[in-house]
């Protein structure tokens, strides 16, 4: 029901494509250290490698992702969040 797809724009040409279970309910999020960050239906939130499409990490929630992804570090940990329902999620990235 959901689609991602990357496309390399000086090549034109489709980078990669990853079908989700369920279609995305918020904004994608790419991080300097490679990463793409989606929520969904499903629900959950997902990690992709940005340069392959991989799905490298996933976590269920316990309502519905509901508004854009930001990331911020606090003394050097790394942090992806996100609304969920009407409470904020924050998790520690690896």
């Amino acid at each position: 029901l959901g689609h991602l797809q990357a496309i390399d724009l000086e090549g034109r040409e489709l980078g990669w494509s990853f079908d989700l279970e369920a279609p995305p309910t918020t904004s994608m999020l790419a991080t300097a250290g490679g990463l793409v960050f989606v929520g969904d239906l499903d629900p959950s939130l997902k990690a992709f490698d940005e340069t392959t499409g991989e799905l490298l990490w996933q976590a269920k929630l316990d309502d519905l992702p509901s508004s854009s992804l930001v990331t911020y570090t606090v003394d050097g940990v790394q942090y992806v969040a996100v609304v969920v329902g009407t409470t904020l999620v924050a998790y520690a990235l690896p």
